[in-house]
């Protein structure tokens, strides 16, 4: 039955393109480079979602960690989607920092970060 939940609330904000870096998107001496374009990641999933408000408490946390809450959305539970992967809103490249799931209502919170507009690929 808790499924059912979160098909009558429906997400009906948009949808966010969640990727991961490919495994081959590494310089000569094996970091990391980062992601430019969609050609550097690998698909996860699509995922429709809420804008969630941001609370005081969200806000300091990201500050804690040197990060920025750009943008904070609820979707259904995926199991697949960590943090530090990547998510496309708008045309907008978002760094996943945080992922907070919620078993018993079976989604989750994802924490983004502003990357870069990607409107010019």
């Amino acid at each position: 039955m808790r499924k059912m939940k979160n098909i009558r609330k429906g997400y009906i904000d948009g949808i966010v393109d969640i990727y991961t870096n490919k495994s081959d998107n590494h310089s000569s001496f094996n970091a990391v480079n980062n992601a430019l374009t969609t050609d550097d990641l690998d698909p996860v999933v699509s995922l429709r979602f809420n804008v969630e408000t941001k609370r005081a408490s969200d806000v300091e946390f990201a500050e804690a960690h040197e990060k920025t809450l750009s943008l904070k959305v609820s979707t259904v539970l995926y199991r697949k989607v960590e943090a530090l992967q990547y998510g496309i809103v708008n045309n907008v490249l978002y760094t996943l920092y945080n992922v907070d799931y919620d078993d018993h209502e079976d989604r989750m919170f994802l924490y983004m970060e502003k990357v870069r507009d990607l409107s010019d690929e």
